[in-house]
């Protein structure tokens, strides 16, 4: 499970942080700038659980059964259930 502080941002900062995140997404120009990005900031487990998730969402709005993404993806219904 990932791990966050108990002590919220303030929404000022809140917004600010994820406006330049964003922003900063919006920029990444290739599939070598996106991934050298990504490995920049987020671990190698990070990137696999978020690479699962988005692979998830595509199967489901594919029609794909969340059985068989469990099996394919190695993840579980309560995974599934927050993409879903």
């Amino acid at each position: 499970m990932t791990r966050i502080s108990k002590n919220r941002l303030d929404k000022s900062t809140s917004d600010r942080m994820f406006a330049l995140f964003w922003r900063s997404l919006t920029r990444l120009g290739s599939q070598e700038e996106t991934a050298e990005f990504f490995s920049d900031i987020l671990s190698e487990t990070e990137q696999v659980m978020i690479a699962k998730r988005y692979t998830a969402a595509i199967l489901l709005a594919k029609g794909y059964n969340q059985t068989h993404i469990k099996k394919v993806l190695n993840l579980s219904y309560s995974t599934l259930g927050t993409v879903a």
